[in-house]
């Protein structure tokens, strides 16, 4: 995904005034967290860009709930910051890195 997609994506995101986090973890992307994003989106996820420092509980390499995980560094602390200031996002409490769900046109944030 290039930046222009990336950042259309996150945009189509806050549109959809939707931000999904897991509230019992911080800074770890969780199954709990991938289920709910799959569910919010009414089964539909197929990939999920994730920082490269949120370190997830599971083996990224394999898909979790059909879902790819895609390891995006333009996520990462200072990306995210950038992103949630640009795009006037209100961060989820104790959450600071944003994560975007994508399927077919449509996209999901969530926030580790």
């Amino acid at each position: 995904m290039t930046d222009e997609e990336l950042r259309a994506k996150i945009e189509k995101g806050v549109d959809r005034n939707i931000l999904a986090f897991d509230p019992e973890a911080t800074g770890t992307v969780t199954k709990r967290l991938i289920y709910g994003m799959w569910s919010i989106s009414l089964d539909k996820l197929t990939r999920l860009h994730i920082p490269t420092d949120a370190f997830p509980e599971f083996d990224f390499y394999e898909r979790q709930y059909g879902v790819q995980i895609v390891r995006d560094r333009r996520l990462n602390i200072k990306g995210s910051e950038n992103f949630i200031d640009e795009f006037n996002i209100h961060p989820a409490p104790g959450k600071s890195l944003l994560v975007v769900g994508v399927w077919d046109d449509e996209c999901l944030l969530g926030m580790v």
